[in-house]
């Protein structure tokens, strides 16, 4: 009888006196023993770097998907922006609106700088942090 075809897997032990448990991959197979009988042979390795890498890529991975997300949504959003900032400022020149008038286009213009404030931090994102929005979800910070 030859050696037998290896086979994997995971398992996840405890150490003996306490502390976290380490996850192994470990790859066993029997083998004939010399003078008769069989041995199992097996070979574990420590997955901790190897999940800790996988955290990171992943990680990683949504840090671009959120920064291409902003970007995205910050070039739409300026669009209609734009817009909206030129109309109140065309409004604001022109002798055709009461003083009331010009206090409400002044608020829409106010408010639209405070968007565009926002859309500009959208386009810097460099990183992924969260904040709790009304104690019920966590949203992007910006």
């Amino acid at each position: 009888m030859g050696t037998s075809r290896p086979v994997s897997l995971e398992l996840t032990i405890a150490p003996a006196g306490g502390g976290e448990p380490v996850p192994l991959d470990v790859s066993l197979r029997v083998a004939p023993r010399r003078g008769g009988g069989l041995e199992v042979q097996a070979i574990g390795r420590d997955l901790r770097p190897r999940r800790a890498l996988e955290q990171r890529t992943m990680q990683a991975e949504r840090l671009r998907t959120a920064i291409q997300l902003a970007g995205a949504a910050a070039h739409h959003i300026n669009q209609p922006l734009t817009g909206i900032i030129g109309f109140c400022d065309l409004l604001l020149a022109s002798e055709a609106c009461s003083p009331e008038q010009r206090e409400m286009v002044a608020a829409i213009r106010q408010q639209a700088e405070r968007i565009a404030e926002i859309v500009a931090r959208m386009r810097g994102m460099t990183q992924v942090e969260t904040e709790n929005y009304l104690g019920q979800v966590n949203i992007l910070k910006l």
